[in-house]
């Protein structure tokens, strides 16, 4: 990296946090003004983006922190996964309960319905072709594993690579 690269990281972090702190002030003065007005979400959200700009591009000058914010996005993106359509479905029933049924009150519910769908679609088309339940899969596995030669897979499992020990040499 050159020296000037390493500057032009230096000034896009304190514009990122410049600009956090104004939109945070913003909002903060929008709140007091009228707290129910739509627009102090949007500033929120701005206060919130360039908050996480500014701390990816601080990761550069922080070693252990790229390795925070990917274990952060794992989390987020799981909770995303979980939470998210678990709460349109919760909301969509009480709209079934409390008001009419009527597709526009049944959105949510449709939506999580949607959402928790794809998220059974995704993890079920993300397992290997042809696997099977994970007990099913432990003993297939267990079996080839045994009946590979140990000269041609590893302890990782990659053909090419010698182990240390053999189980068919016990």
């Amino acid at each position: 990296m050159s020296r000037s690269g390493g500057r032009e990281n230096t000034v896009s972090s304190a514009l990122y946090a410049s600009a956090a702190v104004a939109a945070l002030v913003i909002f903060v003065l929008r709140v007091v003004r009228e707290p129910r007005r739509l627009g102090n979400a949007v500033w929120l959200g701005i206060t919130a983006l360039c908050g996480i700009l500014f701390v990816v591009s601080a990761a550069d000058h922080v070693p252990w922190l790229a390795g925070v914010l990917r274990g952060a996005l794992v989390v987020l993106l799981v909770a995303l996964n979980l939470v998210l359509p678990v709460a349109l479905i919760v909301n969509g029933v009480l709209m079934w309960q409390r008001e009419r049924r009527r597709p526009a009150n049944l959105l949510s519910l449709f939506a999580g319905l949607g959402l928790a769908g794809c998220v059974a679609v995704f993890a079920i088309a993300g397992r290997p072709a042809g696997s099977a339940p994970r007990r099913v899969r432990w003993r297939w596995w267990s079996a080839t594993w045994r009946s590979t030669p140990c000269s041609t897979v590893g302890s990782s499992g990659r053909t090419g690579s010698r182990r240390s020990w053999c189980p068919a040499r016990d």
